[in-house]
C-alpha cells in the first residue's frame, strides 16, 4: 500500500439495502461458512433484521474524481463504549488499508471520548489480525465469536490516528 486512502462516508438509504447484503454476503460469506455454515436464505434473514439505514453509513472510497461504494459502517454510540457493531468492505476493497483508517478513526474519537471501543468478531475472519495490531484485546470468546475490546494502546506507537475520522451520529 503506497499511500493512505482516501474515503468518505455517505448516509445510507431505503435503497442501499442490496448493496449492504451484497456486502454483507461477499465479506463474511467465507468467515460464516467456515463458523457455522452458510444458507442463503438464514443470510438474508439476517440482513433483513438488522438492515436500518439511520443506523448505517456507506463507505465509499475515492479514486481520482470518483467516489465508488466500497463497504459499509455501523458503530453505536453509548455513554460509556463505542460499539462497533460491523465494518464490511466488499473484496476488492479489502487490504488497501481503508479498514485500519476507519478504525484509527475510532480509536481517535474513543481517545477523546476516554470511551471503549467494543465489538464481536467472527473467529475465522481475517479482520481479526488487523483488530490485534491496533491493540484490541479479546474479553471474551464464545463458539463462533471472539469478544474484543479496545481500551488505550498498549505502546505510544498505537496512539495517535490517522486524520480520517468517522461520522457521528447526533
Amino acid at each position: 500500500m503506497s499511500a493512505t486512502p482516501e474515503i468518505i462516508f455517505r448516509t445510507c438509504t431505503a435503497s442501499d439495502f442490496d448493496f449492504v447484503k451484497q456486502v454483507h454476503f461477499a465479506s463474511l460469506r467465507e468467515a460464516i461458512t467456515h463458523s457455522s455454515g452458510w444458507d442463503d436464505e438464514e443470510q438474508n434473514r439476517f440482513v433483513s433484521r438488522w438492515f436500518k439505514p439511520e443506523r448505517v453509513q456507506i463507505i465509499q472510497r475515492i479514486t481520482q474524481c470518483n467516489a465508488e461504494d466500497a463497504g459499509f459502517l455501523i458503530v453505536e454510540r453509548q455513554k460509556d463504549r463505542i460499539f462497533l457493531e460491523s465494518l464490511s468492505l466488499l473484496p476488492k476493497f479489502q487490504n488497501q488499508g481503508i479498514g485500519k483508517l476507519i478504525l484509527k478513526g475510532l480509536i481517535t474519537e474513543a481517545e477523546k471520548s476516554k470511551a471503549p471501543i467494543t465489538l464481536l468478531v467472527l473467529k475465522a475472519n481475517r479482520a481479526r489480525k488487523l483488530y490485534d495490531s491496533l491493540g484490541f484485546i479479546q474479553t471474551f470468546e464464545d463458539r463462533t465469536h471472539s469478544h474484543l475490546k479496545w481500551e488505550g494502546p498498549r505502546d505510544p506507537e498505537q496512539s495517535g490516528a490517522l486524520s480520517a475520522s468517522c461520522p457521528s451520529e447526533h
